[in-house]
């Protein structure tokens, strides 16, 4: 499924630059997701979703209604968390846009990218509230060692945006691409309800800030979400210097980097998202814990 859905994202970029070429408009699209996709890596790449799975699967073995309480402590307090970030992300859209145009402020287009990006900003940030369901849903589905489903999501992700390119493109335009994040991140969420039902898992419309797998699965965040804080931080200074070169350097870059991370999503990504919930569950016994270890890190 990763590698399907590596190829799907080269085909999703060559849809993108055939439709629209290596243009500003192009350019101001991969900067304007940048800010979306930071707050969705910090929340849920970086955090809850790596933090969420060994504090779940931990509890799920001792008590299955505790898990599920705390499950549900956990998505709400997210989601609420996300939607704060969304608001932020209305209000000061067209500023944040503007930060990150700063290498071609001054050039006859600056002010018309400003208020494109803004509205791509918007667009993007609405999309992105039902991929962080998805998110934590794959997190969820995971834990009970359900792969396929979750797997397939991105997939599902990749499909809509290139849907909504192909067909609205030559009458939207670049709002296309950000047309084609919203109807992703819904097919996203929704490929994975049907299988979380079968898990029966409870959900409870609830946030204990009392409970104690929350608070334990808060402790583990930060460090977790310097790391990744700082690996986005460093790819919009990279953009950055890429834009005083030219609009279009941004989205070679992009499609450089997209090659570059193919080996790392494929091999990396893939084994570290089975082991991770079998690695939570065996360790109270090290010898197991190592053994998983060392064969998943020798077969990536």
């Amino acid at each position: 499924s990763t590698g399907v859905n590596a190829v799907l994202g080269l085909i999703k970029s060559r849809v993108l630059t055939s439709n629209f070429g290596v243009s500003e408009d192009l350019a101001v699209f991969y900067l304007a997701e940048r800010i979306p996709n930071l707050i969705y890596s910090v929340i849920i790449v970086g955090a809850v979703s790596t933090v969420f799975i060994p504090v779940f699967t931990g509890l799920l073995g001792k008590d299955k209604k505790k898990a599920y309480e705390t499950a549900s402590a956990t998505m709400n307090a997210t989601l609420l968390f996300f939607l704060f970030f969304c608001v932020l992300m209305f209000v000061f859209s067209d500023q944040l846009m503007a930060l990150l145009l700063t290498g071609a402020k001054g050039t006859d287009s600056y002010s018309q990218k400003v208020l494109l990006g803004g509205r791509l900003i918007k667009l993007m940030a609405t999309g992105q509230i039902f991929l962080v369901a998805g998110s934590l849903l794959t997190s969820l589905l995971q834990s009970f060692k359900y792969f396929l489903l979750p797997a397939l999501a991105p997939i599902a992700f990749n499909i809509g945006i290139i849907i909504c390119v192909i067909f609205l493109s030559p009458d939207h335009g670049i709002y296309a691409a950000a047309y084609g994040v919203i109807l992703g991140s819904i097919f996203h969420f929704f490929i994975q309800v049907p299988l979380v039902k079968r898990t029966n898992f409870k959900y409870r419309l609830s946030l204990d800030l009392r409970d104690k797998g929350l608070m334990e699965t808060l402790k583990l965040i930060p460090p977790r979400l310097f790391s990744v804080l700082t690996t986005n931080i460093s790819g919009i200074v990279t953009n950055g210097i890429a834009l005083m070169v030219s609009f279009q350097s941004v989205v070679y870059l992009k499609l450089a980097l997209q090659l570059q991370s193919l080996p790392v999503n494929l091999f990396g990504l893939s084994m570290a998202s089975a082991a991770l919930p079998t690695l939570s569950g065996e360790t109270e016994n090290m010898e197991k814990f190592k053994k998983t270890f060392l064969t998943s890190l020798h077969q990536t």
